[in-house]
C-alpha cells in the first residue's frame, strides 16, 4: 500500500472513531434532552390550558360544575403525564425509521454523501337539565375512550426490543447520524402537535372551546404555524381570526377569534432553562457533525479516486 493510500485509510479510520464518539455524545445528550423536555411540555401545556380557561374563555369555564372541572383537570394531568413515554417511543421510532431507510437504499460503507446535507445552515350551581348532563357524560366518555386508544401515527410498532440504540448501530456514518437526528426532531414536533390537539379536543368536549367547532379545524390549529393574521399572546397559545359561513348567502361571513393550545418547541425551550441548556449542547454537537461530515465526504472521495487509479492500472496492459 502506497504512502498516500495508507494515509487516507488512516485518516478515514480516525474519522470513523470521531463519528462513533459523536454518536455516543448525541445518544447521551438526547437522553437528557428528552427527559427535560417531557417535563417541560407537561408543565407548559397545563399553563397554556390555564390561560385559555381563565383568560380566553372564562365564562365557558365557569359554566362547568365543580365535579366536571375536577374531571377536566384530571384528564389534563393524564395527558401531561403521558408526554414522556411518547417521547421515548418517538426516539425508538426515529431509529427504526432510519434503519429501514438505510436498508431500502442499501447503504454501503463507501457511499457518496450529499454535500448539501452538511451545509451550514380552578363550585358553581349546575344550570343543566338531565338531558344535557347525559349528553355531556357521553361526550366525556367518548373522549376518554379516544384518549386511551390514542396511538401516534408515526409508525405501527409492536415491539422495540430489537431496535438498537444509536451508539449500538454499526457502521456509523455522518449521513446516518444526520438522518437519525432529523427523524427524531420531526417526531418531537409531531408530539407537540398531538398533545396540543388532545388538549384542544378536551377543551371542546367540556365546551370551554365552542363545541360546534369541527375536529379537523382544531387539529389544523394544533399543527399550524402562527402567521401574520394570528393575534399575539402568551406562550404556547395561538389566537386566530377565522371566517365562518352564514345561513344567508347574501349576508357577509362572520369572523370569530379562536384561541387554542399550540405548543411550540422554541417557546418551551425559552421558558425552561434546563431544556435550553441541553439544546445548546445539541447545537454544539450538530456543528461538530457538519464539520465531520464534510471531512468524511472529502476523504471518501479521495479514497475512491486512489482506488479507481489502482483499478485502472491493474487491468491495463500495454500492447
Amino acid at each position: 500500500m502506497s504512502g498516500p493510500t495508507e494515509r487516507i485509510y488512516r485518516d478515514l479510520s480516525q474519522l470513523n472513531e470521531e463519528i462513533a464518539e459523536l454518536a455516543r455524545g448525541f445518544d447521551r445528550t438526547y437522553t437528557d434532552y428528552l427527559t427535560a423536555l417531557g417535563q417541560a411540555i407537561g408543565q407548559q401545556a397545563i399553563l397554556a390550558t390555564y390561560h385559555l380557561c381563565t383568560h380566553s374563555y372564562p365564562e365557558a369555564f365557569l359554566q362547568l360544575s365543580f365535579e366536571r372541572r375536577q374531571k377536566f383537570q384530571e384528564t389534563l394531568r393524564e395527558i401531561a403525564k403521558g408526554v414522556d413515554p411518547l417521547l421515548q417511543r418517538v426516539r425508538l421510532s426515529a431509529m427504526l425509521r432510519v434503519l429501514q431507510e438505510a436498508a431500502a437504499e442499501e447503504f454501503e460503507d463507501d457511499e457518496d454523501l450529499d454535500e448539501d446535507e452538511f451545509s451550514d445552515g380552578d363550585n358553581e350551581d349546575e344550570d343543566l337539565d338531565d338531558d344535557e348532563e347525559e349528553e355531556e357524560d357521553d361526550d366525556e366518555e367518548l373522549f376518554a375512550e379516544e384518549f386511551q386508544s390514542l396511538e401516534l401515527s408515526l409508525m405501527d410498532l409492536e415491539s422495540f426490543d430489537s431496535v438498537p440504540t444509536l451508539s449500538q448501530h454499526q457502521p456509523m456514518t455522518p449521513q446516518f447520524l444526520l438522518r437519525w437526528q432529523q427523524a427524531l426532531e420531526a417526531g418531537i414536533v409531531q408530539i407537540l402537535a398531538t398533545i396540543s390537539n388532545q388538549i384542544n379536543q378536551l377543551l371542546r368536549t367540556y365546551k370551554v372551546l365552542p363545541p360546534n367547532l369541527p375536529p379537523p379545524l382544531l387539529e389544523a390549529a394544533s399543527q399550524a404555524e402562527a402567521t401574520s393574521e394570528s393575534v399575539s399572546g402568551p406562550p404556547n397559545v395561538l389566537s386566530l381570526l377565522i371566517e365562518t359561513e352564514t345561513s344567508n348567502e347574501s349576508a357577509p361571513s362572520n369572523v370569530m377569534q379562536l384561541t387554542t393550545v399550540h405548543l411550540r418547541l422554541s417557546e418551551i425551550e425559552f421558558a425552561d432553562t434546563q431544556v435550553k441548556s441541553v439544546r445548546d449542547r445539541l447545537r454544539q454537537l450538530s456543528g461538530q457533525l457538519i464539520k465531520l461530515g464534510k471531512a468524511y465526504q472529502k476523504k471518501q472521495r479521495e479514497r475512491a479516486v486512489i482506488e479507481a487509479e489502482s483499478a485502472w492500472r491493474s487491468s491495463w496492459f500495454d500492447d
